[in-house]
């Protein structure tokens, strides 16, 4: 990160916000984040196991859809509890240093920077919608029957697990351009 660029003073509320709200997860972000760049090169290889592993499962279990979205909801809210507990208990404070702060601070302006990309993405769109109601219309539906197009040709669990691997993978290629 360049220190010499200077923050406005609502984009450090906002990172001051995040911070706050993932004090709990500070200590597991850190080597997540090492894992998700893929730090070593093998942890490429975990990551598409990890994925491969979770929709070999759900291929063979076979969940309806409302089934697989209350066990997948259900899993995060039980880690989305241990997980700061446990940390709490686990890791001392003590062992805390600066080096792990600026790199907690890191990765808090990236979780930032990709929510001001999404509301960027919602405010042009919906700009587009207001100030050119055809050219929306047009690439909406567009993109949308594309979509359907895609979805009629591959399996559904296929393109998901292609998109699973997908989102597994871009992190790394989005963490090497910056």
């Amino acid at each position: 990160m360049d220190e010499s660029i200077v923050k406005l003073p609502e984009e450090e509320s906002n990172l001051s916000g995040i911070k706050r709200d993932l004090e709990g997860w500070r200590e597991v972000l850190l080597p997540s984040y090492r894992f998700l760049i893929w730090e070593q090169k093998y942890f490429a290889g975990i990551i598409m196991a990890i994925i491969s592993t979770v929709f070999l499962m759900l291929w063979y279990f076979e969940p309806t859809i409302l089934t697989a979205g209350a066990l997948f909801a259900l899993v995060l809210c039980i880690v989305d509890y241990v997980v700061p507990l446990a940390a709490s208990n686990i890791f001392d404070p003590d062992n805390w240093t600066g080096e792990k702060e600026k790199q907690y601070e890191e990765i808090c302006e990236r979780m930032l920077h990709v929510r001001e990309h999404a509301v960027s993405l919602v405010t042009l769109l919906a700009d587009t919608k207001h100030n050119k109601p055809k050219a929306y219309f047009l690439s909406v539906m567009g993109a949308l029957a594309f979509t359907a197009w895609i979805g009629n040709l591959i399996p559904n669990l296929f393109l998901t697990y292609l998109l699973g691997e997908c989102l597994g993978f871009i992190n790394n290629k989005l963490h090497i351009y910056t």
